[in-house]
């Protein structure tokens, strides 16, 4: 079985990510087929799609956009001493809060301060 172009809807039931659903996107550049696993690094089809075969259960061909409900981004890093800090973020004004909050974190994310709002 062969990956046809277009989006899918995966789970991996093993492995590095841990059993999860993940987001699949088959696409050609030129002559050359695509797999892309989220916003990983797209792979060669001829190097990996039998692997992808054996390591991704598919669940579904998507048709369209897929829907976003309830999103939630987690913004982890360690201090100096090595202990770990988590925050998490449901909208774009907690985010920008989190960057006005922690300008360290803004910087090591590459956000300038012109693109953080001000309160």
């Amino acid at each position: 079985m062969k990956f046809d172009l277009g989006y899918y809807k995966v789970k991996v039931e093993r492995g590095y990510f841990g059993s999860s659903y993940h987001y699949m996107r088959v696409f050609m550049n030129g002559k050359v087929k695509y797999i892309q696993i989220d916003h990983g690094i797209p792979q060669k089809a001829e190097d990996c799609e039998e692997d992808m075969i054996h390591r991704y259960r598919l669940i579904k061909r998507l048709n369209k956009p897929i829907e976003v409900n309830q999103l939630k981004l987690s913004v982890n890093w360690r201090d100096e001493d090595g202990d770990e800090f988590n925050l998490t973020a449901k909208d774009s004004y907690v985010l920008n809060k989190i960057f006005i909050y922690f300008p360290r974190i803004a910087k090591a994310f590459g956000v300038s301060d012109q693109n953080v709002t001000k309160e």
